[in-house]
Protein backbone atom coordinates (compact mmCIF):
# COMPACT_ATOMS: atom_id res chain seq x y z
CA UNK A 1 0.00 0.00 0.00
CA UNK A 2 1.07 3.66 -0.86
CA UNK A 3 0.22 5.26 2.48
CA UNK A 4 -1.68 6.10 5.52
CA UNK A 5 -4.07 9.54 5.64
CA UNK A 6 -3.47 10.94 9.35
CA UNK A 7 -5.16 13.69 10.40
CA UNK A 8 -6.34 14.76 13.69
CA UNK A 9 -8.94 17.71 15.07
CA UNK A 10 -9.64 19.06 18.11
CA UNK A 11 -13.24 20.26 17.23
CA UNK A 12 -13.56 23.06 20.03
CA UNK A 13 -16.66 22.11 22.05
CA UNK A 14 -18.67 20.59 19.19
CA UNK A 15 -21.62 19.66 21.35
CA UNK A 16 -25.87 19.06 20.45
CA UNK A 17 -28.72 21.26 22.10
CA UNK A 18 -29.60 19.27 24.26
CA UNK A 19 -28.79 19.60 28.34
CA UNK A 20 -27.06 16.17 29.62
CA UNK A 21 -28.25 15.42 32.96
CA UNK A 22 -24.18 14.22 34.07
CA UNK A 23 -21.87 16.54 31.76
CA UNK A 24 -21.90 20.17 32.90
CA UNK A 25 -22.33 21.62 29.67
CA UNK A 26 -25.12 24.79 30.11
CA UNK A 27 -23.17 26.78 27.95
CA UNK A 28 -24.45 24.96 24.79
CA UNK A 29 -27.98 24.84 25.01
CA UNK A 30 -30.56 27.05 23.27
CA UNK A 31 -30.96 29.07 26.14
CA UNK A 32 -27.56 30.58 25.94
CA UNK A 33 -27.54 30.82 21.92
CA UNK A 34 -26.04 27.11 20.79
CA UNK A 35 -29.45 26.63 18.91
CA UNK A 36 -29.90 23.74 16.45
CA UNK A 37 -29.36 26.09 13.56
CA UNK A 38 -26.08 26.97 15.07
CA UNK A 39 -25.53 23.27 15.77
CA UNK A 40 -25.87 22.11 11.94
CA UNK A 41 -24.40 25.16 11.03
CA UNK A 42 -20.63 24.08 12.91
CA UNK A 43 -20.96 20.55 11.79
CA UNK A 44 -20.98 21.51 7.80
CA UNK A 45 -18.46 24.26 8.44
CA UNK A 46 -16.10 21.26 10.35
CA UNK A 47 -17.21 19.11 7.26
CA UNK A 48 -16.48 21.24 4.61
CA UNK A 49 -12.83 21.77 5.87
CA UNK A 50 -12.13 17.92 6.73
CA UNK A 51 -13.39 16.94 2.69
CA UNK A 52 -10.51 18.80 1.53
CA UNK A 53 -7.72 17.01 3.20
CA UNK A 54 -5.28 15.10 1.77
CA UNK A 55 -6.17 15.86 -1.72
CA UNK A 56 -9.89 15.67 -1.03
CA UNK A 57 -8.75 12.41 -0.48
CA UNK A 58 -9.79 12.67 3.32
CA UNK A 59 -8.05 10.82 5.99
CA UNK A 60 -7.78 7.15 6.67
CA UNK A 61 -7.41 7.90 10.04
CA UNK A 62 -9.37 10.90 11.55
CA UNK A 63 -9.00 11.49 15.14
CA UNK A 64 -11.10 14.23 17.00
CA UNK A 65 -11.44 15.70 20.68
CA UNK A 66 -13.99 17.84 22.12
CA UNK A 67 -16.86 16.05 21.07
CA UNK A 68 -19.98 15.48 22.66
CA UNK A 69 -20.90 12.23 22.34
CA UNK A 70 -21.27 9.57 19.91
CA UNK A 71 -24.17 10.84 17.93
CA UNK A 72 -22.71 14.29 17.56
CA UNK A 73 -19.53 11.95 15.99
CA UNK A 74 -21.77 10.43 13.83
CA UNK A 75 -23.19 13.21 12.30
CA UNK A 76 -20.26 14.44 11.67
CA UNK A 77 -19.16 11.89 9.99
CA UNK A 78 -22.14 11.59 8.14
CA UNK A 79 -21.14 14.90 6.95
CA UNK A 80 -18.03 13.53 5.03
CA UNK A 81 -17.14 12.10 1.57
CA UNK A 82 -16.23 8.51 2.17
CA UNK A 83 -18.32 5.79 2.65
CA UNK A 84 -15.58 3.91 4.34
CA UNK A 85 -16.02 5.27 7.66
CA UNK A 86 -16.16 3.29 11.04
CA UNK A 87 -16.61 5.28 14.41
CA UNK A 88 -14.39 3.97 17.33
CA UNK A 89 -16.24 5.23 20.45
CA UNK A 90 -16.23 5.19 24.03
CA UNK A 91 -18.24 7.65 26.25
CA UNK A 92 -15.46 8.97 29.02
CA UNK A 93 -16.01 10.26 32.19
CA UNK A 94 -14.71 13.54 31.79
CA UNK A 95 -16.50 16.29 33.50
CA UNK A 96 -17.80 18.48 31.06
CA UNK A 97 -18.59 15.77 28.76
CA UNK A 98 -16.47 15.66 26.13
CA UNK A 99 -14.75 12.78 24.47
CA UNK A 100 -11.96 11.93 22.38
CA UNK A 101 -12.92 9.50 18.98
CA UNK A 102 -11.21 7.52 16.10
CA UNK A 103 -12.95 7.89 12.71
CA UNK A 104 -10.81 5.32 10.51
CA UNK A 105 -11.56 3.81 7.00
CA UNK A 106 -12.83 -0.17 7.14
CA UNK A 107 -11.46 -0.68 4.13
CA UNK A 108 -7.62 0.26 5.33
CA UNK A 109 -8.23 -0.92 9.10
CA UNK A 110 -9.96 -3.65 11.09
CA UNK A 111 -10.46 -3.57 14.93
CA UNK A 112 -8.07 -5.58 16.28
CA UNK A 113 -9.48 -5.38 19.86
CA UNK A 114 -11.79 -3.11 22.09
CA UNK A 115 -11.26 0.41 22.32
CA UNK A 116 -10.38 1.39 25.92
CA UNK A 117 -10.65 4.83 27.30
CA UNK A 118 -7.67 5.81 29.83
CA UNK A 119 -8.94 8.51 32.39
CA UNK A 120 -5.96 9.56 34.91
CA UNK A 121 -7.76 10.36 38.25
CA UNK A 122 -6.49 13.56 39.80
CA UNK A 123 -8.98 15.78 41.69
CA UNK A 124 -11.59 14.66 39.29
CA UNK A 125 -10.94 12.27 35.88
CA UNK A 126 -8.88 14.57 33.26
CA UNK A 127 -10.33 13.83 29.62
CA UNK A 128 -9.44 10.73 28.19
CA UNK A 129 -6.55 8.53 26.47
CA UNK A 130 -8.44 7.00 23.95
CA UNK A 131 -6.33 3.59 22.65
CA UNK A 132 -7.62 2.00 19.77
CA UNK A 133 -6.33 -1.56 18.21
CA UNK A 134 -6.49 -1.41 14.68
CA UNK A 135 -5.17 -4.43 11.99
CA UNK A 136 -4.18 -3.28 8.44
CA UNK A 137 -6.11 -5.45 6.11
CA UNK A 138 -3.98 -5.74 3.44
CA UNK A 139 -0.86 -6.40 4.76
CA UNK A 140 -1.98 -7.59 8.26
CA UNK A 141 0.11 -5.26 10.53
CA UNK A 142 -0.95 -4.40 13.58
CA UNK A 143 -0.88 -0.45 14.65
CA UNK A 144 -2.13 0.89 18.38
CA UNK A 145 -3.60 4.29 17.74
CA UNK A 146 -3.55 6.74 21.35
CA UNK A 147 -5.66 9.55 20.74
CA UNK A 148 -4.80 12.25 23.61
CA UNK A 149 -6.76 15.71 25.09
CA UNK A 150 -4.24 16.41 27.94
CA UNK A 151 -5.55 19.05 30.34
CA UNK A 152 -5.72 22.80 29.08
CA UNK A 153 -3.61 25.89 30.09
CA UNK A 154 -6.40 28.14 30.49
CA UNK A 155 -5.12 28.80 34.00
CA UNK A 156 -0.98 29.17 33.19
CA UNK A 157 1.11 26.94 31.02
CA UNK A 158 3.19 26.33 34.76
CA UNK A 159 0.73 26.49 36.82
CA UNK A 160 -1.16 23.38 35.22
CA UNK A 161 1.95 21.91 34.05
CA UNK A 162 1.91 19.37 36.72
CA UNK A 163 -1.71 18.20 35.06
CA UNK A 164 -0.21 17.49 31.67
CA UNK A 165 2.78 15.95 33.01
CA UNK A 166 1.04 13.41 35.33
CA UNK A 167 -1.04 12.59 32.09
CA UNK A 168 2.39 12.51 30.05
CA UNK A 169 3.31 9.62 32.52
CA UNK A 170 0.54 7.64 32.05
CA UNK A 171 0.62 7.99 28.35
CA UNK A 172 4.29 6.61 28.45
CA UNK A 173 2.90 3.81 30.51
CA UNK A 174 0.29 2.53 28.47
CA UNK A 175 2.86 2.85 25.62
CA UNK A 176 5.56 0.29 27.52
CA UNK A 177 2.14 -1.81 28.38
CA UNK A 178 2.09 -2.33 24.33
CA UNK A 179 5.63 -2.42 23.91
CA UNK A 180 7.22 -4.65 27.00
CA UNK A 181 6.81 -7.46 28.80
CA UNK A 182 5.52 -7.30 32.22
CA UNK A 183 7.74 -8.12 35.19
CA UNK A 184 5.64 -10.99 35.53
CA UNK A 185 6.00 -12.00 31.97
CA UNK A 186 9.40 -11.28 31.76
CA UNK A 187 10.53 -13.76 34.45
CA UNK A 188 9.14 -16.01 33.22
CA UNK A 189 11.66 -16.34 29.96
CA UNK A 190 13.71 -18.81 29.76
CA UNK A 191 17.58 -18.03 28.42
CA UNK A 192 16.90 -19.31 24.86
CA UNK A 193 16.89 -17.74 21.46
CA UNK A 194 13.26 -17.80 20.93
CA UNK A 195 13.02 -15.48 24.66
CA UNK A 196 15.08 -12.65 22.51
CA UNK A 197 12.80 -12.96 19.43
CA UNK A 198 9.70 -12.40 21.70
CA UNK A 199 11.31 -9.14 23.44
CA UNK A 200 11.87 -8.11 19.76
CA UNK A 201 8.34 -9.22 18.47
CA UNK A 202 6.97 -7.06 21.40
CA UNK A 203 9.33 -4.00 20.93
CA UNK A 204 8.25 -4.04 16.95
CA UNK A 205 4.65 -2.88 17.86
CA UNK A 206 3.28 0.32 15.92
CA UNK A 207 2.00 2.97 17.76
CA UNK A 208 0.69 6.36 16.62
CA UNK A 209 -0.04 8.77 19.55
CA UNK A 210 -2.33 12.35 18.15
CA UNK A 211 -3.97 14.49 19.95
CA UNK A 212 -4.07 17.70 22.06
CA UNK A 213 -1.05 17.48 24.19
CA UNK A 214 -1.77 21.83 24.91
CA UNK A 215 1.90 21.35 25.20
CA UNK A 216 5.20 22.01 22.46
CA UNK A 217 6.84 18.92 21.29
CA UNK A 218 10.50 20.96 23.66
CA UNK A 219 8.12 20.73 27.06
CA UNK A 220 9.12 18.79 29.96
CA UNK A 221 5.55 16.58 29.90
CA UNK A 222 6.63 15.31 26.37
CA UNK A 223 10.54 15.36 26.52
CA UNK A 224 11.25 14.10 30.04
CA UNK A 225 7.86 12.37 31.10
CA UNK A 226 6.61 11.00 27.52
CA UNK A 227 10.35 10.23 26.28
CA UNK A 228 9.28 11.30 22.90
CA UNK A 229 12.67 12.32 20.71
Amino acid sequence: MSGIKVAFWNLQNLFDTEVSPIAADLEFTPAHGWTQPVYEQKVANLAQVINLMHGCELPDLLGVCEIENKAVAEKLMASLNRDDYELAHVESGDIRGIDTSLIYSRDVFELAGEPVGHLIHMRYPTRDIFEVPLRVRQTGAELCVMVNHWPSRSQGKYETEPFRITVADHCGRLVDSVLKYSREDFFTLQDEPESLAKLNRCWNHNILLMGDFNDEPFDRSLLEFLQVS
